[in-house]
């Protein structure tokens, strides 16, 4: 029994280790695409928090660009990209930011949406 219960805690260990934030801080990343009824306007990227300490990072980004049916976008910063996110789904990306100063951020398939992230 004793041996059962050591394997299982060994497990839950290591499952924790596997977890893609297990020790690193979130940034929730939030893409808004072009106003249905003005196509010029540009979209954008919230960051939450939008400052945060150096080191590496779990950017969790969800594409809110729901008018007109929708966009599929990327986004791109300090050298990472992300994949295609669907309009209405979620992905992660870790970016390791290893100076303090603004990030810009974009959309690789969209010039006119973009944000900042400031790190410290």
């Amino acid at each position: 029994m004793l041996s059962t219960v050591a394997a299982i805690a060994a497990l839950a260990s290591v499952a924790s280790l596997a977890s893609p934030s297990a020790g690193v801080p979130v940034v929730k990343v939030t893409i808004t695409g072009h106003q249905l009824d003005e196509p010029l306007a540009p979209g954008a990227i919230h960051f939450s928090p939008s400052t945060i300490k150096r080191g590496t990072v779990l950017l969790k980004i969800t594409n809110r660009d729901l008018g007109g049916g929708g966009s599929d976008h990327y986004l791109a910063i300090n050298g990472r990209s992300s994949a295609d996110i669907n309009a209405g789904a979620t992905a992660l990306l870790k970016v390791v930011f290893k100076r303090p100063g603004v990030y810009t951020a974009s959309c690789i398939d969209d010039a006119g949406i973009g944000g900042a992230l400031k790190v410290t």
